[in-house]
């Protein structure tokens, strides 16, 4: 008999296996095999042997067919007893494994009681070799993340026998792979410790340092932590965490209380905060799980906060609330039930709103909806995959297991244009985290954010996340130290010099690469051998308003990590229209915003109607700009003259700056559309009309007379909800779209992108959407016919 794997006490990972090998001639027809595990060793789950092969418990292998029954054994251990009803060959091999951790209690050695009825005679002997679970104790090795050359800092050790009557005593011997480090060479341990104990170090050298400590009596008993050294470190303190997890309190396995102590005493977490899923937390779960939170809360050690997911069709947010006022506004709460209402509702709170996994067809992020002051991160990394851009390796999928984080093939789940890096190229200013999304009750061992902040508490690292002073790793604690004119990650500069770029990264194994990240594009890649590498750049970016960097950290072990964007803003102004012109009726509407960082002023906006047709321009209208702020946004509606020529026109703006325009973004200033004036009326109808009937059936009909003419089409479609929303946010319910003369025009794609000729109910949240649609027709009577998608509210 033999039993695969050393362990030691608290081992998550521990997959005990025992093979027992047929030796001589074999065992005959009815032999009997019985096994006892000792409770000291390990904890088995109850139930029958069939039920844990069908659970996933446990694993076998056989040469012949067997029956197996589970039974308590003395002394509360566990037993099984496998019976062959056929021979088993010389040299055949029984093997149970199990499949899932069993984590080890107690050190020492746990005999494996082992017997063996050969012949089915009833009569057993031990099984020679009859294996023991060796159990070493556990040292668990605390250290800060980042510590400066020649500063003293404290280290704590806690060393777990499993016996808390009798705790580890002994000698331990303490190295350093750095060898002008100051500190104690030995440590001894008396029972009053406790196992516990704490000792000053000081590392000299730069760089990925380590600490090792060594059981005099058996040098098996040992553990390592790397100490992160680095010269002039940010001004802040820096802490690892998982900010994203889930229990039985939702949809996830075991208790929140669990989730925090395996984060806190397994995992050795900084921070850990839960995020059960809004749609299945009464009122009393909801402050029960206030009340946990607060209960783990330790500042100075380890630090919780109130959070939930809110899920809907537009993408999923974490809500994360440090105050005290923490309401729960979930999904399915009419207050809460759209983006837009979700972060009215939480305008008026201290919060955080951090959308993840943007790019999973599931529930992909819709970019469109955004509040600069609640949404300022977001989730690069997790469970799901990697949300970068789209087709990077590792990309989104269904439920990644964590052996598949580095090498998931590309999966169609991933969905184009709601990736981080779309999003910042729509101008969102998004820091970057990672978390786990684990469902199983484990936080701290998928995903992890880093953070830089100035004080151990939740109001420190509530205000470090919120002012992006953050990174994501897929979960090896490497760090990052990047900035641009000594400015730390998550900042915003206003500057026209060439930007000064440094990088310092301590890994947790060597490191393959650095790239540089501007505007989406990589511009930079330093490859690297060591697990201490360094950057220095000076960029020469092509003109314009608006610049954003970050930096890729990618280990040769296939870890990776990713800074938080800086942003870097010119000091002029730069005028821009921001969209093209809108019809809206008789009416044009465009929006003109001050893209720089320095104030607008004296600029003037020229809009001109002319028909196709005919020379020189009908109507001219000149609007003089009053002063934009940077960042501003300013939004413009002329009423069209009431007497137009009938025919095609062009509409045009042309916005001069006079000098408020970066020299690259000057064609950003003239916008033109094509525009029909009608002679006359063809059909006029003014709503409302009830949608009804059974999914996708007619329920409005109208007709309309025409010459043999060009056309325009306008209709416009307001949803209005009443009663509960959101309930299911994968039902695209109030969904509208028509037809002409038995031409369909929408249902093929969502509200995004592609979706002109389409009403999302969902979307709509009480506005209008008008759509306009220009087209020749033949002579004679047509049709326009209205569906509704689903069944109508």
């Amino acid at each position: 008999a033999l039993l695969h794997g050393a362990c030691v006490v608290g081992q998550q990972d521990w997959y005990p296996r025992f093979t027992f090998v047929a030796e001589g001639r074999g065992w005959g027809a009815g032999a009997t095999l019985s096994l006892r595990v000792p409770e000291t060793a390990t904890i088995v789950p109850a139930g029958t042997f069939d039920d844990l092969v069908r659970e996933g418990w446990i694993t076998v292998t056989s040469p012949v067919p067997y029956a197996a029954e589970t039974h308590p054994a003395e002394g509360g251990a566990w037993g099984v007893t496998v019976r062959f009803p056929a021979p088993f060959p010389r040299g055949g091999r029984f093997v149970l494994n199990f499949a899932r951790p069993l984590p080890p209690l107690r050190a020492g050695r746990h005999p494996i009681e082992a017997t063996l009825d050969a012949d089915g005679d009833g009569t057993s002997a031990p099984v020679r070799g009859h294996p023991v679970i060796e159990i070493r104790p556990a040292i668990r090795l605390r250290v800060p993340n980042l510590v400066a050359p020649r500063t003293p800092f404290t280290a704590t050790l806690e060393i777990d026998t499993g016996h808390p009557e009798a705790p580890f005593t002994g000698t331990l011997d303490l190295t350093s792979s750095d060898p002008a480090a100051v500190l104690p060479e030995a440590l001894t341990l008396t029972p009053a410790d406790r196992g516990h104990a704490s000792f000053t170090v000081r590392m000299a050298t730069e760089g990925a340092m380590e600490l090792i400590v060594t059981a005099r009596s058996d040098p098996r008993i040992v553990q390592s932590v790397r100490v992160p050294v680095l010269s002039d470190p940010p001004p802040f303190g820096l802490y690892f965490g998982d900010t994203h997890g889930h229990t039985a309190f939702s949809d996830g396995q075991g208790t929140p209380e669990d989730y925090y102590r395996i984060g806190r005493d397994v995992e050795g977490l900084d921070f850990c905060i839960l995020t059960d899923h809004d749609y299945l937390l009464s009122g009393e779960k909801w402050r029960k799980l206030q009340e946990i939170a607060d209960r783990f809360d330790e500042p100075g050690r380890f630090v919780t906060m109130a959070a939930f997911e809110w899920s809907s069709k537009f993408g999923d947010k974490n809500v994360y609330l440090p105050g005290k006022a923490r309401p729960l506004f979930p999904r399915n709460d009419p207050r809460s039930d759209h983006p837009e209402a979700l972060f009215a509702a939480y305008r008026d709170f201290e919060a955080l709103l951090i959308p993840h996994h943007p790019m999973s067809a599931f529930r992909p992020t819709d970019w469109r909806f955004h509040d600069p002051r609640l949404q300022r991160l977001v989730e690069i990394y997790s469970l799901h995959g990697r949300s970068e851009f789209y087709a990077n390796p590792n990309p989104i999928t269904p439920r990644t297991p964590p052996g598949q984080k580095y090498t998931t093939p590309q999966s169609v789940i991933n969905v184009r244009g709601r990736s981080v890096q779309d999003a910042l190229a729509r101008g969102l200013r998004l820091g970057f985290i990672a978390s786990g999304d684990k469902h199983d009750g484990h936080p701290g061992d998928l995903g992890l954010a880093g953070v830089y902040a100035a004080t151990f508490d939740r109001r420190g690292i509530f205000d470090a996340l919120y002012a992006r002073r953050t990174f994501a790793t897929t979960n090896a604690r490497i760090v990052i130290d990047f900035r641009i004119d000594g400015e730390m990650m998550g900042r915003a500069l206003v500057s026209d010099s060439p930007p000064r770029i440094t990088a310092r990264v301590i890994g947790t194994a060597p490191i393959r690469k650095l790239e540089v990240i501007r505007d989406n594009e990589v511009i930079h890649t330093k490859e690297g051998t060591r697990a201490f590498e360094t950057l220095r750049l000076t960029d020469t970016p092509p003109p314009a308003s608006v610049h954003f960097y970050y930096l890729r950290v990618t280990q040769r072990d296939g870890e990776m990590a990713w800074s938080s964007p800086i942003w870097l803003e010119s000091p002029h102004p730069d005028l821009t229209l921001r969209e093209t012109i809108r019809r809206k009726g008789g009416r044009v509407v465009l929006a003109i915003e001050n893209r720089g960082g320095g104030r607008a002023g004296g600029s003037t906006l020229v809009v001109t109607d002319r028909p196709i047709d005919a020379a020189g321009e009908r109507w001219r209208e000149t609007i003089p700009l009053s002063s934009l702020a940077p960042g501003e946004q300013k939004t413009i509606e002329l009423s069209l003259p009431s007497h137009r020529l009938p025919g095609e026109h062009e509409i045009c703006a042309l916005l001069d700056p006079h000098g408020n325009v970066a020299e690259a973004d000057e064609t950003n200033n003239r916008h033109c559309i094509r525009d029909l004036a009608a002679d006359r009326v063809i059909l006029d109808i003014h709503p409302p009309f009830v949608p009804h009937g059974k999914t996708r059936a007619p329920w409005q009909r109208f007709t309309f007379a025409t010459q043999r003419e060009k056309v325009r089409i306008e209709i416009t479609a307001r949803a209005g909800f009443h009663g509960v929303r959101g309930l299911n946010p994968k039902i695209r319910d109030d969904d509208l779209a028509f037809s002409i003369d038995g031409v369909d025009f929408g249902w093929d794609h969502d509200a995004w992108g592609e979706d002109r000729y389409t009403w999302d109910g969902a979307f709509l949240r009480g506005r209008a959407k008008t759509i306009v649609l220009e087209r020749p027709f033949e002579a004679g009577e047509h049709e326009i016919v209205f569906r509704a998608d689903g069944q109508p509210t």
